[in-house]
């Protein structure tokens, strides 16, 4: 399996918004993210740890049914999130 991306809170924040993740409230140095009734916390620092990574990418993994691996190539690939949206039909529907 591929090492996850280094990235900052903002960089994540961007990437999920693309899936229609909307942002609700900020509070401090967090990020509440919401698409329907699933609901992530980013941490907005420099670096978001590994771990606190790889828990947001479980949860979309089980919540939104997509393999680990998928998240990310998503989260690596620019180009390759455009498949994964149609694959997924992970576009918004507003």
């Amino acid at each position: 399996m591929s090492r996850l991306p280094v990235l900052s809170g903002k960089r994540l924040i961007i990437i999920l918004s693309e899936i229609c993740f909307k942002t609700v409230r900020i509070r401090g140095s967090h990020c509440l993210l919401r698409r329907g009734d699933l609901r992530i916390t980013v941490p907005l620092h420099e670096e978001v740890k590994r771990g606190t990574l790889k828990g947001i990418i479980s949860t979309l993994e089980i919540k939104l049914k997509i393999p680990q691996r998928e998240w990310r190539k998503f989260l690596t690939n620019k180009r390759y999130r455009k498949v994964l949206k149609e694959h997924y039909s992970l576009y918004c529907l507003e």
